[in-house]
């Protein structure tokens, strides 16, 4: 009779999976030991090591763990890991042209933003700090990637020449397209599915919409999100409180109805509308058109801004070695 296996640890675990991907994307063999403290990549001189990306990857291999990966499992956690690495590099890009200008965000300048964002969203601390756990975002994440935008509109500030401008034309047309979002004290009752990866969310949500399981199953069997024992159901949100992706899938969605199947930071997501909770509609004034002249400037800013970045990119010395 064969011995039982031996129950491994998260970090165990981690480890292991760490070592087989990082095989899976290594071109030349190498034993584990030097494989994961190798270079994964030079930035204009600045190097990424392997053990930095699996340190910023150890949520990703989590949410794998205890159970084999599969073919999918594999391609979806080299995809994510990819795309970090290439985060990480335009992480070093960003922090060594705001050393040279010397632009630079103070930790008081991050907490006010942080306290704006709750005014006004009219949160309080504790929600604001629900939601983030809701997003799989902890408050020093929020902190850090708050700093990084501010760094990043800053560092357009000094460098970008064109200014960015929106016209009152294209408010107005804004407006038109998007009046269900302008609805005061909008309410939503939702239901999430999230999973490792889109694909596996376009095929459940398929499985769905020929009624091959509910909703509710399927959350309740797959599902890796909040409420999967209530069938995904996550309660009752503010419409402006959630995350632009959830808005965006939502946009066309009527109550009842669920969302296509969208990519939410690692995971693939499937959202339901459960239903629209009071609000009432409003009107095209003044404070409703400086709202969505500050969101299309921030559009326009964030084009800018990879713009800007593809033409420091291509004036670096970047060599990727995975």
């Amino acid at each position: 009779m064969p011995a039982p296996r031996k129950k491994e640890t998260p970090l165990l675990f981690i480890t292991r999976i760490a070592i087989l991907v990082v095989v899976l994307l290594s071109v030349q063999p190498a034993i584990a030991g030097d494989v994961v403290d190798r270079i994964a990549a030079m930035v204009n001189g600045e190097i990424v090591t392997l053990f930095e990306i699996n340190e910023r990857m150890k949520p990703v291999f989590e949410r794998f763990q205890g159970r084999e990966l599969t073919d999918q499992d594999k391609a979806a956690i080299i995809s994510i890991r990819k795309k970090l690495l290439e985060q990480m590099v335009q992480d070093i890009l960003i922090k060594q042209q705001v050393e040279k200008l010397g632009v630079t965000v103070t930790e008081t300048e991050i907490l006010n933003e942080i306290e704006s964002v709750q005014s006004r969203n009219k949160m309080s601390a504790e929600e604001f700090e629900a939601q983030l756990r809701l997003e799989g975002m902890t408050l020093d994440q929020y902190k850090e990637k708050l700093k990084g935008d501010i760094l990043k509109h800053r560092l357009l500030g000094v460098m970008v020449k064109r200014k960015v401008v929106v016209s009152a034309e294209e408010v107005k047309q804004y407006f038109d397209e998007h009046r269900k979002e302008y609805v005061k004290d909008k309410q939503v009752e939702l239901a999430v599915i999230l999973v490792p990866t889109l694909e596996e969310a376009q095929r459940l949500r398929e499985d769905i919409g020929k009624g091959k399981s509910t909703f509710a199953e399927v959350a309740g069997k797959y599902s890796q999100g909040p409420g999967s024992d209530q069938g995904g159901n996550i309660g009752i949100l503010d419409w402006g409180s959630m995350t632009q992706d959830w808005r965006d899938a939502l946009e066309k969605v009527q109550p009842g109805e669920m969302s296509q199947a969208f990519r939410f930071k690692e995971f693939g997501a499937i959202l339901k509308f459960v239903s629209l909770v009071g609000g009432e509609s409003r009107e095209f004034d003044p404070a409703v058109q400086e709202e969505i002249r500050e969101k299309l400037s921030q559009q326009q800013l964030e084009d800018r801004f990879n713009e800007y970045m593809d033409g420091l990119r291509s004036e670096a010395v970047v060599d990727i070695k995975l």
